[in-house]
């Protein structure tokens, strides 16, 4: 058998030589005949030769692109364009027909492994407009700056623009090889996708007013990619992101480094090929908006320009809906809810989210808003909560107390593209706390440490109606009830008709004013259901018209509802700039002095009988001592709402053919009567000395004392804007129904409240025991003491001047332990948000950026921020400067108020003079009265301070 079969291997090597030379005579070659043949072992030799040679050429032939990801690691992922994550590197493969196409690059946090210095959820960076160029051998990534628009169609100018709008370069790559048709570029993008740019995100944050910040960096050995997922229009990047954090305190590096490291998702979305009809914001309205550059061939240079954001809501239907019929959109909006949510929650957050359909169905479309419930994986395998491409209401796990929201809009033309709206786990916590503190008279099921489950799911959705209508293109309107009469919101047919403010989008959620029987009328007790303006706004932002005389149209919409009050927007106010009173957090109806006089009767009630509740439910014991910061907190609300009145002034924003003046100050009777109730109060603490309530709260001594001494100064921030609100008189000529005069019940001429005016009545409120030769209370101590050392500082003696020069501090100390409100208070405003509401960013007060800027020497500088008046020897000029801020701030229409920028010429040095002389000898003459050696000892200290200060004359 052997035999055979070496036989007839040998036949078959003699044969295929035989054909092989063969085949070669028939081609020309020359033949070799069998005699030539090679032996078996050569034959075997020549073939494993060409074996090899067979690999070679088949290894050269592959492509660069072949040999690109002829790799054992290689993760792709096809969609938009194919992304590959070839052992630990990007490669992005961009099709040519992509190229100069509009993208928007956004980054969310995933994963987190500190939530005290990140969440789920966190934007790490404002998104971006994006754009791929090709240049030779290399791609490259460019930012697109704001669009620069030509409102007249100017060519010229638009010629111009062409030429000076070229996208900036933020990454260069070269292209390492094109796809097998050459459809498409490869290129490498890891050192820009993960990295710790602008564009990516920092992690960079403070608080405590910015005294404390956490200042990260980025480690790129301790960072990588993770996967990649491409998608039909977006396409997504994750990775692990570690940084280093340094802490610093008022500049100064505090403590180790702490480590931080996130699941980053950065997700690059193709924009709409066919751009959205931009709108044209209008001031008059509470829009979110987008800023593009305005050019016009009637003006010279460039001026700011706002689109309104919306999202494309189209309808289905095009001509019945211009027939006026109500059709359904192209594209609902659709939101998911996270299945994190108790099942009663997430009923909650779908009304609230839902109820804007009636606002819609007023601009002339219905079913616009659909809501469901996380999809899951069978349902939805795509469905991702960190995908932009989803809107998402998220229930992020991290100790917070606040509601965050992220909308995404095309920076082209301000259409919304995605919204999402993150519940952090504590944030029930807050919304259980602003119940009881507000409704807790009136309302017995809020009256303990949780609300019951029906409660919360009420408390949930009157949240996510003001977060839906964030999402919606719109913004905070501060003045919406400021049309209500006070005491209007204790009527049952008034709330039933108008509920208790004109937008959810006030910052009041409940009728703080209602008091116990009221709601067993039937008075309205929150704001449940969208009001007149929510839905005037929605229809202006979303009705389409088939006309080019579209601005004009919307401009003629708002001029009808001007004159009335409850269409009023009132725009957010920097708390450095607080100037109109109509506009501000947490008030209700037209008259402040009779709203916080509700407000304090609930917050009375809740302190004489929250002992009883918190104890019996058990609560924990950091519950139980916040809870008198948390009143403590909303007497602050009613307060810094309150004082706002003094030197205020209403701000009107003008439009051609209004009779109404761009400015009303509030009447002086006004004013006179705010600073006399505050002191008041702040000498009416009393019922927070509760035994029970003190101990509560840990080892305190009386609240009473400790409150008065922090809320009386808060009247003196308003001096400055006083000092130039005295120089408006009222309008001659100009009254009206709805005036603040009408709602206090004052006269309508009433003349201006003045400095001079404000510091005696200081001075007879602080001397009112001291005159009698008893004790002075707590608040009366505080209005002396500070008023003494505003004096001192605000009248620029020389004296004063030698110590500033000296020290650079004025005749009195800055701070007298709790007698006046500094960072180093305990209860201070901003030591109380600290603890009430750690992750509240507080902004730290605007300090005079320089002399020249400012427009006066750093000197005089000092004494503004102490007193708010500045002295400028070169002009001989006084500039007032509200609440610390400088003259030297631009605001917009559609930005937060910042400032005002004005001069007053009156110099109020000789009316601080004269307080000064009036107040020592008031002093004097208490001196020889008072009947303890303690209040003998202060009123000798401030005879030496006010001593000091005068100097010898």
């Amino acid at each position: 058998m052997k035999m055979k079969f070496n036989i007839y291997l040998l036949t078959l090597v003699i044969a295929f030589f035989t054909v092989d030379s063969y085949a070669g005579a028939t081609t020309g070659e020359a033949s070799a005949s069998a005699a030539e043949a090679p032996s078996i072992v050569a034959v075997m030799q020549s073939e494993k030769s060409d074996s090899t040679s067979e690999k070679s050429d088949s290894t050269d032939k592959k492509s660069a692109y072949e040999k690109l990801f002829d790799k054992k690691n290689v993760q792709s992922s096809e969609g938009l364009f194919t992304l590959h994550n070839v052992e630990g590197k990007l490669y992005l493969e961009l099709p040519l027909e992509l190229l100069h196409k509009s993208f928007m690059l956004s980054s969310v946090v995933e994963n987190v492994s500190n939530m005290g210095l990140s969440y789920v959820g966190q934007r790490t960076a404002k998104p971006s407009h994006l754009t791929f160029t090709k240049a030779d051998s290399s791609m490259q990534i460019r930012y697109v700056p704001a669009p620069k628009l030509v409102e007249n169609g100017d060519e010229n100018i638009e010629k111009a623009l062409e030429r000076s709008s070229l996208p900036v370069i933020i990454h260069s790559a070269p292209i390492l090889a094109y796809n097998i048709d050459s459809s498409a570029v490869v290129f490498d993008a890891t050192s820009f996708f993960v990295s710790g740019s602008k564009f990516i995100g920092t992690l960079n944050s403070s608080s405590f007013g910015g005294f404390i910040q956490k200042v990260s960096k980025f480690s790129k050995p301790l960072s990588a990619l993770k996967r990649v997922e491409s998608y039909e229009n977006n396409v997504s990047v994750v990775s692990d992101m570690t940084y280093t954090f340094q802490t610093y305190f008022m500049g100064m590096s505090s403590g180790a480094n702490e480590y931080l490291t996130v699941e980053l998702r950065s997700t690059l979305t193709l924009l709409p090929e066919a751009k959205y009809d931009r709108r044209v914001a209008d001031y008059r309205i509470g829009t979110q908006v987008t800023d593009y550059e305005s050019f016009n061939s009637e003006k010279q240079g460039s001026e700011p320009g706002y689109f309104a954001n919306r999202w494309r809501v189209e309808p289905s239907d095009k001509e019945a809906y211009m027939r006026g019929e109500m059709v359904e959109p192209v594209e609902p909006i659709v939101f998911y809810i996270d299945t994190l949510f108790p099942v009663e929650w997430r009923a909650g957050i779908k009304r609230g989210i839902l109820k804007w359909n009636k606002a819609f169905e007023e601009a002339g479309f219905k079913n616009v808003i659909e809501v469901y419930d996380y999809p899951s994986p069978s349902e939805d395998s795509l469905f991702n909560a960190s995908n932009i491409a989803y809107n998402t209401v998220r229930y992020a796990q991290i100790p917070s107390r606040g509601i965050g929201k992220q909308v995404n809009t095309d920076p082209r033309t301000g259409e919304i593209l995605s919204a999402s709206v993150l519940f952090f786990r504590d944030s029930p916590i807050t919304l259980q706390r602003e119940r009881l503190y507000q409704t807790a008279a009136v309302e017995p099921d809020v009256r303990g440490y949780e609300l019951p489950t029906h409660l919360m799911a009420d408390a949930l959705e009157l949240a996510m109606m003001r977060e839906t209508g964030y999402c919606l293109g719109l913004t905070t309107n501060y003045a919406a009830s400021s049309w209500m009469d006070t005491d209007s919101l204790r009527s049952p047919s008034f709330t039933q008709r108008e509920g208790i403010t004109s937008s959810v989008m006030d910052v009041v959620r409940y009728n703080y004013v209602a008091q116990p029987g009221d709601i067993e009328k039937g008075v309205k007790l929150t704001a449940d259901q969208l009001g007149v303006y929510d839905l005037y706004a929605i229809d202006w932002l979303y009705r389409l018209y088939d006309t080019d005389n579209e601005r004009e149209i919307l401009k003629s919409k708002i001029e009808k509802k001007s004159e009335d009050r409850r269409y009023l927007y009132g725009k957010a106010q920097h708390w450095n700039a607080y100037f109109d009173p109509r506009s501000m957090a947490e008030d209700l109806g037209n008259n402040k002095i009779a709203a916080a006089k509700y407000g304090m009767e609930t917050l009375k009630y809740v302190a004489a009988n929250s002992p009883e509740w918190v104890n019996k439910d058990a609560a924990d014991e950091s519950y139980r001592e916040l809870f008198v910061d948390f009143i403590f907190l909303k007497i602050y609300d009613y307060y810094r709402s309150l004082m706002v009145n003094v030197g205020g002034i209403e701000l009107n924003p003008r439009y051609e053919g209004s009779d109404k003046p761009p400015y009303i100050p509030v009447p002086g009777d006004v004013q006179r009567a705010t600073v006399q109730y505050m002191l008041e109060q702040a000498e009416d603490m009393k019922w927070m000395d509760q035994p029970e309530l003190l101990q509560m709260s840990g080892m305190n001594g009386k609240f009473s004392e400790y409150f008065a001494n922090n809320l009386v100064p808060l009247l003196f921030q308003r001096m400055a804007v006083l000092a130039f609100s005295q120089t408006k008189e009222p309008v001659e000529g100009y009254s009206s129904d709805d005036s603040m005069a009408s709602a206090y019940g004052v006269s309508e001429n009433s003349a201006p409240y003045t400095v001079d005016e404000m510091l005696g009545d200081l001075v007879e409120f602080s001397m009112r025991n001291l005159r009698k030769g008893a004790t002075p209370s707590a608040a009366q101590k505080a209005a002396l003491m500070y008023t003494t050392r505003v004096l001192a500082q605000s009248a620029d003696l020389p004296n004063v001047q030698k110590v500033k020069a000296a020290s650079g501090r004025g005749i009195m100390a800055s701070g007298n332990g709790n007698m006046v409100a500094t960072n180093d208070n305990y209860f201070s405003y901003e030591n109380v948000m600290l603890r009430c509401m750690p992750e509240v960013n507080l902004q730290e007060p605007r300090r005079f950026a320089t002399s020249e800027s400012a427009g006066f020497d750093a000197a005089s500088g000092a004494y503004a921020i102490e007193a708010g008046i500045a002295f400028s020897p070169e002009t001989d000029e006084h500039f007032v400067v509200a609440d610390y801020l400088a003259n030297t701030y631009e605001t917009s229409s559609f930005e937060t108020l910042m400032g005002i920028s004005y001069l007053t010429r009156e110099d109020l040095r000789p009316v601080m003079y004269k307080h000064i002389l009036a107040l020592r000898k008031d002093l004097d003459r208490a001196s020889s009265r008072v009947r303890t050696t303690k209040d003998k000892s202060l009123v000798d200290y401030l005879l030496n301070s006010l001593d000091n200060a005068i100097g010898d004359e």
